[in-house]
C-alpha cells in the first residue's frame, strides 16, 4: 500500500508519493497537478476542485474557498441550505486527492503525511488530522510547510552549507522559517507566521480600492464580490507584464472602470506589506542563535506577485530567489520526507529537525498574586523537536493538598490570553506554603504530541498525553461522519473536451464586454442543463453549438475594432 504526501493549501492542493528513487507528483482527473481547494454544494451533491472554483463566479452562495483559514475554529460555512465545518470541507478535498492517487498508482492508500503552516496552533493541527480522519485516511505526521520546502530546496538544488530564510506566502497564510543547512542536516532554528495573512489580502485591497474609487459604500452582492475578486486575482498576474491593468464592473446599468498601475498597487498594498515585514522581523528575533542568512527563498502561490517581490528586494537590498516552480516546493519536500520515511537508500543519511511553533507551559502564581495566573514556560517556542524539559513547582498556600497543573500554549504573560490544552493533578502532604513540591516534565515529540508527567514530594505520580478533544471522534460518530462524506461527494465522469469548453467560457468571462458576459452566463447555464446523468459530458451537437458560440465571442473580444465606425459622417 502506497504512502502519499498531501500539500493541503488555502487556494490549491497537491498530492505526491516517492517511488524508485523519484518524487512523483500525481495528476488529477484533468491531468493537472494543482487541484483548487474549492467545494461546491447543490442538490445533496458535492463537487470539488476545478469545477467548484469555476462555479464560484456564478454561484458564490453555493461555493466555498479559503476554508483552511477557519480550521480549528467553531465557525461553520453555509452552502445553499446546508452548513459545513472547515474540517468537513477539507475532508472532501483530501478525499479527491486520495482518489486521484489511488487511480493513478492503482494502489490502496491508507496513510498520508500532510503539510501545515508552521504557525498552525494545536487546534488547527488537530482539525487537519480530523479532516483526514473524516476522509478515511490515517495521518500520523504533520510537517511544517517551510520545513518541507527547505528540505527539498537544499537537497535537490545542491546548495552549499549555510543559512537560508524561507518565506512561504500562500493564499491565506504566511510562514517565515530560518533554516540552517549543514552537510546532511536540515535544522529549523527560527519561525514566525501569520495565519490570517496571504495573497487574498492583496486581492481584497484591490477590490476595496475599486469600491472606494467608485464610492460604492453600500454592501455589494456576493456575485459582484466574486467578479471583482476574480479580476483582482488576474490583475496580480498581469501587472508584472503590463504598465496598467483594468478592472470593470456592471452595476445599475453603468459600467464602472478603474485602471491600476504597478506603483498604485504597491502604494495600496503597503499595510499588508508592513505586516509581512513584521513576521520577518519576528522570525529573525525568535532564532535560537545568531545567524547570517545567505539567501532568501520566496515560495507559495504569492511568490509570483511582482509587488511582493519588489518589496522584499527593497527590504533586503537583494532580490529574493524564486524557484522555478514555487507552487510545487512544499509538495516536493513532502516527497523527500516520504523517501526518508521509507528508508530510501539515497536519502537515508538526511536528517531533518523541526521546532515547536508555540511556547508550552503551565499556569503559575506569584506569592504576591494568588488570583491571576501567569504563564510559566516549560518548553519555549522554537525549541528543537523532540524535546523534554522539567521544572519544579511549590505549594502556594498553607495546608495545600493538591497541585493542579493547567497546561497552556501561547506567548502571552497571563494565561487567560493563551490557549488551554488540558490539566493534570497530584496530591501532596499538607504543610506550610513552599515546603511541598511537584516535579513537572513536558515531552513534545516530532509529531506534535505533548506528554506531561508529574511527581510530587510525597512520591505521588501521574502521567497524561495531552490530546486535543477535537481530534478523536467516537467510533460510532466517526463511521457516521465518514458515511455522510461519501454520500455527498460527487465525482462525475468527465470528458476532457467537454471540460475544455466550459473552462474556455469561464476564462473568457473577465475579458468580455457587458453583452458578451451575459451571453457567456447563458451558455454556461445551457451547458450545464445538457449534462448527461451522473456525468459532466454533453452530446456532440451541443459541443459543436457551444464551440461555435465561443468562436464568435472570441472574435468580438480579440479583434480590433474599426475606429472609423465611431465617426459620424458629415452628411448625417
Amino acid at each position: 500500500m502506497a504512502l502519499i504526501g498531501i500539500d493541503l493549501g488555502t487556494t490549491n492542493s497537491l498530492v505526491c508519493t516517492y517511488k524508485n528513487g523519484e518524487i512523483i507528483h500525481i495528476p488529477n482527473q484533468f491531468g493537472e497537478y494543482m487541484t483548487p481547494s474549492a467545494v461546491y454544494y447543490d442538490n445533496n451533491k458535492i463537487i470539488v476542485g476545478k469545477y467548484a472554483k469555476q462555479y464560484k463566479m456564478f454561484y458564490p452562495d453555493n461555493t466555498a474557498t479559503s476554508f483552511k483559514l477557519l480550521m480549528g475554529s467553531d465557525k461553520e460555512i453555509l452552502l445553499g441550505d446546508k452548513t459545513f465545518t472547515p474540517e468537513e470541507l477539507s475532508a472532501f478535498v483530501i478525499q479527491i486527492l486520495v482518489n486521484d492517487a489511488q487511480n493513478y498508482l492503482n494502489e490502496q492508500i491508507d496513510e498520508a503525511v500532510i503539510s501545515v503552516p508552521a504557525y498552525f496552533d494545536d487546534n488547527k493541527r488537530c482539525a487537519t488530522k480530523r479532516a483526514a480522519e473524516l476522509a478515511g485516511i490515517k495521518v500520523e505526521r504533520l510537517i511544517n510547510e517551510p520545513s518541507a520546502a527547505a528540505l527539498y530546496y537544499q537537497i535537490y538544488n545542491h546548495k552549499k552549507d549555510g543559512c537560508i530564510m524561507i518565506i512561504d506566502m500562500g493564499g491565506g497564510t504566511l510562514d517565515v522559517s530560518i533554516v540552517d543547512c549543514f552537510e546532511n542536516i536540515i535544522e529549523i532554528i527560527g519561525i514566525s507566521g501569520d495565519n490570517n495573512l496571504g495573497g487574498n489580502d492583496f486581492s481584497d485591497i484591490i477590490v476595496n480600492e475599486f469600491c472606494k474609487q467608485h464610492k460604492i459604500s453600500e454592501l455589494i452582492s456576493n456575485d459582484e464580490k466574486s467578479i471583482l475578486f476574480s479580476q483582482a486575482e488576474e490583475l496580480k498576474q498581469l501587472i508584472a507584464k503590463q504598465e496598467t491593468v483594468k478592472i470593470e464592473l456592471k452595476r445599475k446599468n453603468d459600467i464602472l472602470t478603474s485602471k491600476f498601475s504597478r506603483s498604485d498597487i504597491f502604494e495600496n498594498c503597503k499595510p499588508v506589506l508592513e505586516r509581512v515585514e513584521l513576521v520577518i522581523r519576528n522570525a529573525i528575533k525568535n532564532c535560537m542563535r545568531k545567524v547570517k542568512v545567505q539567501d532568501v527563498i520566496l515560495i507559495g502561490g504569492s511568490a509570483k506577485f511582482v509587488i511582493l517581490q519588489d518589496f522584499l528586494t527593497q527590504l533586503f537590498s537583494k532580490t529574493p530567489t524564486i524557484p522555478e516552480n514555487p507552487d510545487f516546493l512544499v509538495s516536493s519536500g513532502l516527497g523527500v520526507y516520504l523517501g526518508i520515511k521509507s528508508r530510501a537508500e539515497q536519502l537515508q543519511d538526511i536528517v531533518m529537525t523541526d521546532v515547536c511553533p508555540f511556547s508550552l507551559g503551565i499556569a503559575s502564581y506569584t506569592r504576591y498574586n494568588l488570583q491571576i495566573p501567569h504563564m510559566e514556560i516549560i518548553i519555549p517556542r522554537n525549541s528543537m523537536l523532540p524535546c523534554a524539559h522539567t521544572r519544579k513547582f511549590y505549594t502556594s498556600v498553607d495546608g495545600q493538598e493538591i497541585l493542579n497543573f493547567e497546561i497552556f500554549e501561547g506567548e502571552e504573560y497571563y494565561t487567560a490570553k493563551n490557549k488551554k490544552l488540558g490539566q493534570i493533578e497530584i496530591s501532596v502532604p499538607p504543610d506550610k506554603a513552599g515546603y511541598q513540591w511537584g516535579l513537572v516534565t513536558f515531552s513534545y515529540d516530532i509529531n506534535g504530541i505533548l506528554s506531561v508527567s508529574v511527581k510530587s514530594s510525597s512520591g505521588d505520580c501521574n502521567n497524561k498525553i495531552i490530546l486535543n478533544p477535537n481530534i478523536n471522534l467516537s467510533e460510532k460518530d466517526l463511521e457516521r461522519a465518514k458515511e455522510n462524506q461519501k454520500k455527498l461527494l460527487y465525482q462525475p465522469d468527465i470528458d476532457l473536451q467537454t471540460y475544455s469548453l466550459l473552462n474556455e467560457l469561464v476564462s473568457l468571462y473577465p475579458h468580455a464586454g457587458i453583452n458578451e458576459k451575459e451571453r457567456i452566463i447563458y451558455l454556461i447555464s445551457y451547458y450545464e442543463s445538457t449534462f448527461e446523468p451522473d456525468s459532466l459530458i454533453i452530446q456532440k451537437r451541443q459541443q459543436l453549438f457551444i464551440q461555435d458560440e465561443i468562436e464568435q465571442i472570441k472574435d468580438i473580444i480579440y479583434n480590433k475594432p474599426n475606429y472609423l465606425d465611431f465617426w459620424q459622417d458629415e452628411e448625417e
